[in-house]
């Protein structure tokens, strides 16, 4: 199966688990599979909608040019926990920083948006956006998460290895971080985005790749490079 395929159909069935499982507890009958996914579909944004919804924001952490001024934006999704996205910061990021990003005067702007996946993301989310970080600081973090996911996301301690990740290069004493992991606005606030970006922005699969408003096919450099060309040609 192919690994875009295979990232967007877990995403896809985890929304659906938790839809069965609300309608379980209002006590209502389940919607089937299909009917979910049906109405999913629905409500999607369209045209100029769904550009206005990947719009850059003056609150995103980015790279490059402004995005508020750039003449194209690139925007990924990703989770700490994605292997996909792991690869997609290690390899391609790489690619793209290198054509793009570094260039004087570059009219390129890439920017990181955060899809909580699961409890481990969430954990990680909160503590990564609870303090008013600098773009460079953002991107650091960003940058150990990824690197060494291997050695702090996929066991039972992985709170653990968070805590000691944020205390080494967060910035954060232990007791600012159980403040940010009890924090409940900042929860409701990183659910309510994963919902948004699933049923309006159409999200299928991390990492998702968007360049100027429109979703690119799959993460690989050729095809960011191709949606960059008729970015411009547009």
């Amino acid at each position: 199966m192919n690994k875009f395929i295979a990232i967007a159909t877990t995403i896809c069935c985890m929304y659906v688990t938790v839809k069965i499982a609300h309608a379980n507890q209002d006590k209502q009958p389940p919607q089937s599979t299909a009917e979910i996914l049906r109405q999913l579909e629905e409500k999607k944004l369209k045209g100029d909608e769904l550009k206005k919804f990947f719009a850059p924001k003056k609150s995103d952490h980015y790279m490059g040019a402004d995005p508020m001024k750039a003449k194209i934006v690139i925007i990924s999704y990703g989770s700490p926990t994605c292997v996909h996205c792991a690869d997609f910061y290690k390899n391609t990021l790489k690619q793209i920083k290198d054509k793009y990003l570094t260039k004087p005067n570059t009219d390129v702007s890439y920017i990181h948006r955060s899809f909580t996946a699961n409890q481990v993301d969430l954990a990680a989310h909160q503590l990564l956006y609870c303090k008013n970080r600098s773009q460079e600081e953002f991107q650091a973090i960003l940058n150990t998460l990824y690197s060494r996911q291997a050695q702090w996301a996929f066991d039972s301690s992985y709170a653990d290895n968070l805590q000691k990740i944020f205390l080494t290069f967060g910035g954060m004493t232990k007791e600012e971080m159980i403040r940010c992991l009890n924090d409940q606005r900042s929860k409701e606030r990183l659910i309510k985005e994963r919902i948004e970006v699933i049923e309006k922005g159409g999200l299928r699969g991390t990492p998702t790749i968007i360049v100027n408003g429109t979703q690119v096919p799959t993460y690989n450099i050729s095809d960011i490079d191709a949606a960059i060309k008729a970015s411009r040609a547009s």
